[in-house]
């Protein structure tokens, strides 16, 4: 018998909220995890296509979630090899315009500090760990992986 429920159907599916709250998800494209001199990081991906919803809306869908996430560790479950507490957010946006609006729609509200933006013109294998390509919501762009891959 298959589950019903999408949190029971789906690994990358979390339900953040308490029982009797209101429902909050986390539903992230995709994920991986990452490891380098020892530590075992989480990062979730988020890939914005710039088509119907403004920033705002994709800030308002998806940061409750993740922000619920962090605060339970609920990437722990499936991440148990993680050794770090705090995961990162990848969000992939079609344009650097694009990009500079989900930055700014997101830096508003809670677990800003989780998430990171880049733009696919600026995405390349090159990149994608080592160059400064990825914003986060205060200061200046930075590579994901310091020193480069190992």
């Amino acid at each position: 018998m298959k589950a019903k429920e999408p949190e029971r159907h789906f690994r990358l599916f979390e339900v953040v909220s308490d029982p009797g709250a209101p429902r909050v998800v986390c539903v992230p494209d995709a994920a991986f995890l990452l490891e380098k001199d020892g530590h075992c990081k989480v990062f979730y991906l988020e890939q914005d296509r710039d088509t119907t919803k403004s920033a705002e809306r994709v800030a308002a869908a998806k940061c409750g979630g993740f922000s619920g996430l962090f605060a339970k560790q609920l990437h722990r479950k499936a991440f148990p090899e993680t050794n770090v507490d705090k995961f990162m957010v990848l969000m992939l946006a079609p344009t650097p315009r694009r990009r500079d609006a989900l930055l700014a729609a997101v830096a508003k509200r809670p677990g800003a500090d989780l998430w990171r933006f880049a733009s696919l013109t600026d995405l390349k294998p090159e990149t994608f760990l080592a160059g400064p390509i990825w914003y986060p919501c205060e200061g200046e762009p930075k590579p994901l992986v310091k020193g480069g891959p190992a």
